[in-house]
């Protein structure tokens, strides 16, 4: 009779993120290129008296949502997030068709976030506008410039991921934080080098709309706005020894925070 073999170990995801490094996906997620590069459109009805206020309504909205994600990251700590609570809240099915939906969601937004990185670009540097599109897709202009950023950024993003999460995670930390670093330095520079005036009108008030109804457009869109912090929740199975789930969920409340005030 040949010996027993030892069972095979269950597969474990790598543990390496930090707290830091839970902040860094939540915060970098939620403030990402569509959401700045879109932000003018959706502020500029209420002005900017009433987009503060929004903001502060945004956040009242959302962070008992994170709070609802905290306490889920701790009863169900596994990858996955929504599709692990659907699947054990309902069952297969359910969770099912949550995972393929979070699934083309995602697609959709890598797709749009290839030509919004495009966009803010030829908007920074406006030498790179003006090309000749090679088809329209929507009614928006494909140019080559938009192919080649596009390609260039789910090339890197696709590196970084495919070199684990240890490494990826550490990449979102430095732009995250970098990008905190500049944005208040650009905030000091505003308020030592600006002039109030530009806040006038405070509260919207053209003809053909209200800083109230444009309150309450950005009020309708705060869970695409403030979205993202559920990324943490994702990866809660990899976080560092050490690295507690009232850690996890200390920074997704916090990225919602930071965000609102950002």
């Amino acid at each position: 009779m040949s010996a027993p073999t030892a069972p095979t170990p269950e597969p474990a995801l790598k543990r390496g993120i930090t707290g830091p490094g839970y902040f860094a996906l939540a915060f970098g997620t939620i403030v990402g290129s569509a959401w700045m590069v879109l932000m003018g459109e959706w502020v500029a009805p209420a002005g900017p008296g009433g987009a503060v206020l929004a903001f502060l309504g945004m956040t009242l909205l959302m962070v008992p949502i994170a709070a609802a994600y905290a306490e889920l990251v701790a009863r169900v700590p596994r990858a996955g997030a929504e599709f692990v609570f659907v699947e054990k809240a309902f069952g297969p099915w359910p969770g099912f068709v949550t995972g393929w939906y979070l699934t083309l969601y995602f697609v959709g937004i890598a797709a749009f976030e290839g030509l919004a990185l495009s966009w803010f670009l030829e908007n920074l540097v406006p030498s790179l506008s003006g090309q000749t599109p090679l088809y329209t897709l929507l009614g928006r202009p494909i140019t080559a410039m938009d192919l080649i950023v596009g390609l260039a950024g789910a090339g890197v993003m696709t590196l970084l991921n495919a070199s684990g999460a240890t490494i990826a995670v550490g990449f979102q930390k430095i732009v995250t934080f970098a990008f905190l670093a500049a944005s208040a330095a650009l905030v000091l520079l505003g308020f030592a080098q600006g002039d109030t005036n530009n806040w006038q009108p405070l509260f919207e008030s053209a003809q053909d709309r209200s800083f109230g109804g444009g309150m309450f457009v950005m009020l309708g869109v705060a869970g695409m706005w403030l979205a993202g912090f559920q990324t943490a929740a994702s990866a809660v199975e990899e976080r560092a020894p050490g690295t507690s789930f009232h850690t996890v969920a200390r920074a997704m409340m916090a990225a919602v925070a930071v965000a609102a005030l950002f």
